[in-house]
């Protein structure tokens, strides 16, 4: 499994260097203005590097059989987000596509929110006959917060890598080597991904960008190991600390959503009132935005699992998340908030 998990590493670093050149010549790339802030075309088929080797690895590990259903999924939001990358999809179009593939997911693959554990401190909270529309609600928050999300280098590539890690790092201690097994082998794909991704010394800009059909599947990628890890005999993570985990992407799109809303805009429609929008706006360098980010997601994420480890009750653990939620809300009303906070870290 190991081995496997280095040849799609090296597999997908051929791929995105020897690749971008073809993705250019068909015209699959992101040329700078309007919102955008980066100045040169960039090829933009990070997606389809990242999914497809991971695909592979799963066959040659011998888990297509297990995972056929995550396979199919993830192929089919591929196309949609190549086909969105070339040729716009109407938004509600696409919704409609990512709430059927999230219905799919749930009646095949069975992953399924059944039960949120005592989050309100008056016993475990079972779904019963809601669990299904629940768990399609979520998954497609999941996949459209990780589109959103992907605006800055590094940002949602980064934050796939770190919230996958975590989960493999509890399932690794929970004895659970399935979950290990499987999320190596799509974290391998996606740290060769960030090479050339990110930002870092020697590497100033991104050379490669994810796309739509690479966010939308990471999405619901993240969505499947995060119910499963949660949920089930075989869970290895409290479901209190499942919002820590993707904390940072989902609380931005809701608080986002709601400003859109309220002022009579389309929810779906693109502004830069995203987080790491409001960070560059203050003068936060691109590539310090995303390590900011990635610190924060790993460190609450870390906080809230030694905190149930320690014995502190759900309602506790899920009660500061609702404050760090709402606060969120209430800062995305207010951006002259933020921005004095942020800027000390410009």
């Amino acid at each position: 499994m190991y081995l496997i998990a280095f040849l799609g590493f090296l597999v997908a670093c051929l791929c995105l260097f020897f690749g971008r050149k073809i993705a250019l010549s068909f015209g699959l790339a992101d040329k700078p203005g309007g919102r955008k802030h980066h100045k040169d075309t960039t090829p933009l088929f990070g997606g389809l590097v990242i999914i497809p080797v991971f695909v592979l690895s799963l066959i040659l590990a011998g888990l297509g059989d297990e995972y056929w259903v995550l396979i199919v999924a993830a192929i089919l939001l591929l196309g949609m987000g190549v086909l969105d990358d070339f040729v716009p999809i109407n938004p509600f179009l696409k919704f409609a596509i990512q709430v059927w593939i999230a219905c799919f997911v749930v009646v095949f693959g069975g992953v399924e929110v059944t039960s949120l554990g005592n989050l309100f401190g008056l016993g475990t909270v079972e779904l019963y006959f809601i669990s299904k529309p629940f768990s399609v609600m979520c998954l497609v928050l999941l996949m459209n917060a990780m589109n959103m999300i992907d605006g800055v280098d590094g940002l949602s590539g980064g934050l796939s890598a770190t919230m996958l890690f975590v989960l493999l790092v509890v399932s690794a201690f929970a004895g659970g080597s399935d979950n290990v097994h499987v999320l190596m082998l799509m974290i391998a794909p996606l740290l060769a991904f960030l090479l050339f991704n990110a930002r870092y010394p020697g590497h100033a800009k991104a050379s490669v960008f994810m796309g739509d059909a690479g966010t939308l599947a990471l999405g619901l990628i993240v969505g499947w190991f995060a119910i499963k890890c949660a949920q089930g005999a075989d869970a290895v993570i409290a479901p209190s600390i499942v919002p820590w985990v993707v904390g940072i992407m989902v609380v931005d799109t809701f608080a986002v959503y709601l400003v859109r809303a309220m002022n009579g805009q389309n929810p779906f429609s693109a502004d830069r009132r995203h987080i790491h929008h409001r960070m560059i706006d203050c003068g936060i360098l691109d590539g310090r935005v995303t390590l900011i980010l990635l610190v924060f997601t790993a460190l609450t994420a870390a906080t809230a699992i030694f905190m149930h480890q320690a014995g502190t009750p759900d309602v506790v653990i899920f009660g500061l998340w609702l404050v760090f939620f709402f606060a969120h809300i209430a800062f995305t009303f207010r951006p002259q908030s933020y921005e004095r906070m942020f800027r000390c870290f410009a």
